[in-house]
């Protein structure tokens, strides 16, 4: 009968009498499957822009890395707690407070809990981190184990030059985030705090 369609009819197309999924060669629904993954892959990769944008961290420059290094070093503190958090791809998050007095790590705590010191996560520790990433990046070739693609963002502290956040942004599940959650004096006077 040459009426209309009912919805039964659209959702389950018929050839004659038989469903037209019944007769071989048709695919009816193949052709939906496609638009939804594709509309899946734009909403995907859309999402991951709009998150990536939303990331106001500047790329990292080897001019703003001496910049802000040069800076650290006119305005220096040889006594300061600095407590850094620490994500990656790999491991949960760890908190590190490093005390450093006379310019070297003095004490380090990982979450709370004391563990040997060292420079890793002073102000120092971190500019050594970060110029070991600029290498990496700008090596012609990565080393064994180093990830590709990589991307750096940084922002530093704008009279001080101190660190307070860096990416290294990766595939592989080899991407991590170092950030300063505060830097004081050893009598409690806050420096800088997020």
């Amino acid at each position: 009968m040459g009426g209309a369609s009912t919805p039964d009819e659209e959702l389950y197309p018929m050839k004659g009498n038989v469903p037209a999924a019944a007769i071989p060669g048709s695919r009816p629904h193949r052709k939906r499957r496609g638009l939804y993954f594709a509309g899946g892959v734009v909403l995907g990769l859309a999402t991951a822009l709009v998150l990536f944008l939303r990331d106001d961290t500047p790329l990292l420059t080897a001019r703003d890395f001496d910049s802000a290094r040069n800076r650290w070093g006119e305005n220096r503190l040889p006594n300061y707690d600095i407590t850094v958090h620490k994500e990656s791809d790999t491991l949960g998050p760890e908190d590190f407070k490093t005390e450093v007095r006379q310019g070297k790590a003095h004490r380090l705590f990982m979450n709370g809990a004391e563990i040997q010191p060292k420079d890793s996560y002073s102000v120092s520790g971190l500019f050594e981190v970060i110029a070991r990433e600029l290498e990496m990046v700008q090596a012609p070739e990565p080393g064994p184990g180093q990830p590709r693609d990589v991307l750096l963002k940084a922002r530093f502290h704008d009279a001080l030059g101190l660190p307070l956040v860096f990416k290294r942004i990766a595939a592989n599940r080899q991407s991590y985030v170092l950030s300063v959650s505060e830097i004081t004096e050893p009598a409690g006077v806050t420096i800088w705090k997020r």
